[in-house]
């Protein structure tokens, strides 16, 4: 193992070829985090921050095709992600640091085996460039670091129908003789990073709208594109991401904001060159989803949120409805 219970898999004792079946488009490949960059229309003033932690599940026994048609898998593939995003003004307008950064990542195929362990980390700047009334444009760089495992291996117990107990030798070879080839194709299929570097950048505005006689509802109105350059091979891919959000100045529902959002990655690469995979981290992954949330102020700076995204168009990917709820602090 690469170090010590970073991710286990195991061995079902369904037989070879079903094990194959489901796993002959997604060798070496894991969805969650092909996610877009969070725009940053508006920058955070020195000092002041937003801090979200977020739990998404989705599961799905269903598979976007590397020519995007819905593909049948022979398990269940189910994803749980325990995230964290946060940012916090440096300098007035000018500079916004963000983190965004997966606490915990667990892959599981129904029968077979899992893996779990760290994901992946975005760092990145934002800078205001136009603030004029309620308008605003900003520019930004985010950093993909590859703190994942691209590649997880099964435990030395895979091949008796247990869990692994991640006991490896620390240097990424499997202690003992009885891991065998299907053990090590399903842990590889099931990552918890993609094992690149990759930069993008980002340009994003925003437009906020004030309630007004008769009509007593905040707006707000953002966007964002991206070039996202990749490394070891992946190739690189356009982001984008449109959110409209609605919060209506009456008793009780003054505390609720009520969020639509398009966002969607578009892959440069060839339907040739595009590999299939439940969990989004392959090359090619393709997407665009509408999602709703609903966020519920609780305490001053203090509000709790609840949402869902469905796929329109996708490749490369599990056929999946993600279910998120989070808490976040804002200062």
């Amino acid at each position: 193992m690469r170090s010590t219970r970073r991710s286990s898999a195991s061995k079902s004792s369904l037989s070879a070829p079903i094990v194959l079946s489901a796993l002959a488009l997604a060798f070496g490949l894991g969805l969650g985090s092909a996610s877009v960059a969070k725009a940053q229309a508006w920058p955070r003033d020195q000092g002041h921050g937003y801090l979200q932690l977020s739990l998404t599940h989705l599961a799905g026994d269903r598979l976007y095709g590397s020519d995007f048609a819905v593909l049948p898998i022979a398990s269940t593939y189910a994803q749980t992600l325990l995230s964290f995003y946060g940012e916090i003004g440096l300098i007035d307008r000018w500079l916004t640091a963000v983190v965004d950064a997966e606490l915990f990542r667990r892959n599981v195929l129904e029968g077979q085996g899992s893996t779990q362990g760290l994901g992946d980390l975005k760092v990145g700047l934002f800078s205001g460039i136009v603030q004029e009334g309620a308008f605003r444009l900003s520019v930004g760089a985010v950093l993909g670091v590859p703190t994942g495992d691209d590649a997880p291996t099964p435990g030395e117990s895979s091949s008796t129908g247990t869990n692994g107990n991640g006991n490896g030798n620390g240097n990424g070879d499997i202690e003992g003789p009885s891991v065998d080839a299907d053990a090590r194709l399903i842990a590889r299929s099931l990552p918890t990073g993609d094992g690149e570097f990759d930069l993008r950048f980002v340009v994003a505005t925003g437009y906020a709208l004030a309630p007004r006689e008769g009509w007593p509802v905040h707006h707000y109105v953002s966007g964002s594109v991206g070039y996202w350059t990749r490394t070891r091979g992946f190739s690189d891919a356009m982001t984008y991401d449109l959110e409209i959000g609605s919060r209506i100045d009456t008793t009780f529902l003054e505390r609720v904001w009520w969020v639509a959002r398009l966002q969607g990655v578009e892959s440069f690469a060839s339907a040739a060159d595009a590999q299939a995979g439940f969990a989004g981290l392959g090359d090619g992954v393709t997407y665009t989803s509408l999602g709703f949330k609903a966020s519920l102020r609780v305490v001053d700076g203090v509000a709790a949120s609840v949402g869902v995204d469905t796929a329109i168009r996708a490749r490369s990917i599990i056929a999946a409805v993600p279910i998120r709820a989070g808490i976040a602090y804002d200062w």
